[in-house]
This record gives C-alpha cells, sequence and structure tokens, in this order.
C-alpha cells in the first residue's frame, strides 16, 4: 500500500469516528432539553381565621409530564399515599 492509501483510510476512520461522536452528542443533548422538569411545592394561604395548603405540581419541561402518584410525610404528619389517577 503507498502513503496515499494510508492517508485515505486514516481520514475515512476519523471522520467515522467525528460523526458518530456527532451523533452520540446530538441525541443526548435532545433527549435532555426535551424531557419533563416537574417542581412540587406547597402554597401556605392564611385567610382572617384559617390557613388552607395546596400542593402545586408544575411542569417546566418541553414534554408532557406522567405522575402516576406520589408519597410524602410533608403535607400531613403520618405517611400518606397521593393518587393522581384522576
Amino acid at each position: 500500500m503507498d502513503i496515499s492509501n494510508w492517508i485515505s483510510a486514516i481520514s475515512i476512520v476519523v471522520s467515522l469516528l467525528i460523526a458518530i461522536s456527532s451523533w452520540i452528542y446530538t441525541a443526548w443533548t435532545t433527549w435532555k432539553n426535551n424531557r419533563p422538569n416537574v417542581v412540587v411545592s406547597i402554597r401556605h394561604y392564611r385567610l382572617v381565621d384559617s390557613m388552607n395548603r395546596y400542593l402545586v405540581i408544575k411542569n417546566f419541561g418541553k414534554v408532557t409530564a406522567d405522575i402516576k402518584s406520589m408519597t410524602s410525610n410533608w403535607l400531613t404528619e403520618e405517611n400518606e399515599n397521593i393518587d393522581l389517577s384522576i
């Protein structure tokens, strides 16, 4: 084999490696940017003689989030399963 054949073979291998790494990076960034980003918080509202608590669930992601269930012990004093099927 000539030196020109070796240079051609090496350049093909390098270009394949660059193409594959670029494809993997593009797939990873697309997955990262298009996933749901769910934030759960509690809001307290004090009225004249009572206090209300609301569970606030917000999705800041670009796609929909499917929350099946949630378990918490910070809403009430005991462990409580919250059914979100509705």
